[in-house]
């Protein structure tokens, strides 16, 4: 089958086991897309979308539990604009959602609006079971097809990887791989992914089976979650950690595997978010950001503009 034909079936057995429509075919040589009905947008056009492109840069997390965020998603925009933020990475969906794809369906449309108007990217992501259901596949597709009543729509979607649902660490990253390469077969060869992954830096009975060269080759960017703060203290500790860990994540994933760097947690000293801000200098990732915004203080703030 071709691409278009064959992501379309894939898409309708995901989404037939869920008790959902399944999609239409989308133009010849582009993905198929879920029929227009909300939460997704309409026929899909792949020519907008540059690969890799909305994880280069300093970035802003907000998840879904940032009540005060979300009751603002206007002026929660306007704040990491103002301090240099190119790209917002809004977390859609949660283990707690349950059936709804989209947690907060009317605020998201409100954070798309907001960010296409001051120019800031964005980039869904939420946090995949791995236990082999469909709304593992419809979540990604559900957030890269939403669209707003003004026509904004994210820039990318990224995959949280650090559940631990299944016990069984080799079916685990099994399930990712198959997962992952079933988001990157639908949304097609254009359209930007990044795999949110654990540190390199963890202990050996968090996620003992992580494929990461097997992602980099789905994946426009990887994303490690390097928190320094919950392993060491100081500027120069947190700037080791943070080499080391790209060090090692480029001997997995190999030397040319496009990284965006998350550090954190953000509300540590500013002397810590120096050494944060000159590892990423001295390694020339893509790019970095700390988690979260809610946690980020003025202080914080204007260390990271450095990264703008």
């Amino acid at each position: 089958m071709g691409r278009s034909r064959a992501a379309a079936a894939l898409l309708a057995i995901a989404l037939s086991a869920c008790g959902t429509a399944a999609p239409v075919g989308g133009p010849a040589g582009q993905p198929a897309v879920p029929p227009n009905a909300d939460p997704a947008g309409p026929d899909w056009d792949s020519s907008r979308w540059v690969a890799g492109d909305p994880f280069r840069g300093f970035g802003a997390w907000v998840d879904v539990y940032d009540e005060k965020l979300w009751a603002d998603p206007e002026g929660t925009v306007a704040r990491i604009a103002d301090r240099g933020a190119r790209t917002l990475y809004l977390q859609t969906a949660s283990t707690s959602t349950k059936r709804r794809m989209i947690r907060f369906p009317e605020a998201t449309a409100r954070f798309l609006d907001a960010a296409r108007r001051r120019g800031v990217r964005t980039v869904a992501w939420y946090l995949p079971e791995l236990l082999g259901a469909p709304k593992d596949l419809r979540r990604a597709v559900t957030a890269a097809t939403f669209t707003t009543e003004n026509g904004a729509r994210f820039d990318g979607v990224a995959l949280d990887i650090e559940a631990t649902h299944e016990p069984d660490p080799l079916l685990r990253a099994d399930r990712l791989l198959e997962l992952s390469r079933q988001v990157r077969g639908i949304l097609g060869s254009d359209y930007p992914l990044g795999a949110i992954v654990p540190s390199p830096i963890r202990g050996p009975d968090f996620w003992p089976v992580l494929p990461v060269a097997e992602l980099a080759k789905v994946y426009d960017a990887i994303l490690p979650m390097a928190y320094w703060t919950f392993h060491i203290s100081g500027e120069d500790a947190a700037h080791g950690f943070i080499s080391q860990s790209i060090r090692m994540l480029r001997e997995e994933a190999g030397p040319e595997v496009p990284i965006h760097v998350i550090g954190g947690i953000a509300d540590t000293s500013p002397g810590e978010l120096r050494g944060f801000v000159r590892a990423v200098r001295d390694a020339d990732v893509v790019g970095a950001s700390v988690y979260d915004v809610d946690t980020t203080d003025e202080r914080g703030w204007r260390v990271l503009q450095e990264l703008g």
